[in-house]
């Protein structure tokens, strides 16, 4: 195990240096395999706030950092910029970061809507012009080039001419939607809400997803599919999930992985889960053995 400075990991990205950037409540970590290194306000000029909410490495290798109450910085060798919330008020609790294949870099806040920034700035997309809600968690791109996004209790697709279009026969299911995955395989879009469970939406229908062993998943954070196939979920109340051919599995309290919520799952390119929760600080998932980095070795 190693220190954290804190148990909340809400984000885990790992850029194509190969380092693993962690977003946590109290500050940013690049973690080299060995040891962390802490990013925070106090000793980072640049870096605008300490609770990390969202990463995203664009094609530039510029590292995009979206705080819960400072506003957005990026990371780009070696040095910190920000974008603090001071001059840009509209970048306040940004829960989502994705570019485009164009150049735009697509941020989800989660009181302001959706903001396009590229070359002539920062364009704002919200309720005033046509997003179901001001409420964004999530982004993900599709091997389409899509980009979908979570908005309040529905889904907006932004396709290539970079216009945010609501896809309107989701709004029925009436409940915050939290995270999306485009899944390429099936087909299909994978939707995780805050309080009803998983859906899946195909051939314009979408269908409840329930766990065999105990009813709906209530409520999901996070949602990603690893390179086997199996689809991994993020939960509140079951921990971490895995859903795949033989069916539904949940890891809470097996092999040493803490029981409660989960809000970020990575699969890295040695083929290892990444798991960071609420409170049980981080784990690393390999051959089905769990490593724990937490307070009981050590976190402040």
């Amino acid at each position: 195990g190693d220190q954290l400075p804190g148990n909340t990991v809400y984000t885990i990205l790992q850029t194509r240096e190969g380092y693993l950037w962690l977003g946590t409540q109290n500050g940013l970590l690049r973690f080299n395999g060995k040891s962390f290194r802490i990013f925070n306000r106090e000793n980072t000029p640049g870096l605008v706030g300490n609770e990390i909410r969202a990463l995203h490495e664009d094609r530039n290798g510029m590292l995009w950092i979206g705080t819960s109450a400072g506003g957005l910085s990026v990371y780009q060798n070696g040095t910190f910029r920000g974008f603090p919330l001071t001059e840009h008020r509209y970048l306040s609790k940004i829960y989502a970061i994705q570019q485009d294949r164009g150049s735009n870099l697509w941020i989800g806040s989660h009181n302001n809507g959706l903001i396009k920034y590229n070359a002539d700035g920062f364009q704002i997309y919200n309720v005033a012009n046509g997003l179901p809600s001001n409420t964004i968690s999530s982004i993900k791109k599709d091997d389409f080039g899509h980009l979908w996004v979570a908005v309040g209790s529905g889904v907006v697709k932004i396709s290539a001419n970079g216009i945010p279009t609501p896809v309107n026969s989701l709004k029925d299911i009436g409940d915050l939607i939290v995270d999306i995955l485009y899944d390429t395989e099936e087909n299909v879009l994978w939707i995780g809400t805050g309080g009803t469970g998983l859906y899946k939406y195909k051939n314009n229908t979408f269908s409840h997803v329930y766990p065999e062993h105990k009813g709906p998943i209530s409520s999901i954070n996070y949602l990603t599919k690893d390179k086997h196939g199996n689809l991994w979920l993020g939960s509140d109340s079951d921990g971490l999930i895995r859903i795949n051919s033989t069916g539904i599995e949940s890891f809470e309290g097996e092999s040493g992985l803490a029981k409660g919520a989960v809000y970020c799952i990575l699969e890295d390119i040695e083929g290892s889960l990444w798991v960071g929760t609420l409170d049980h600080g981080l784990y690393q998932l390999r051959d089905t053995k769990f490593t724990t980095y937490g307070t009981d070795e050590g976190m402040s």
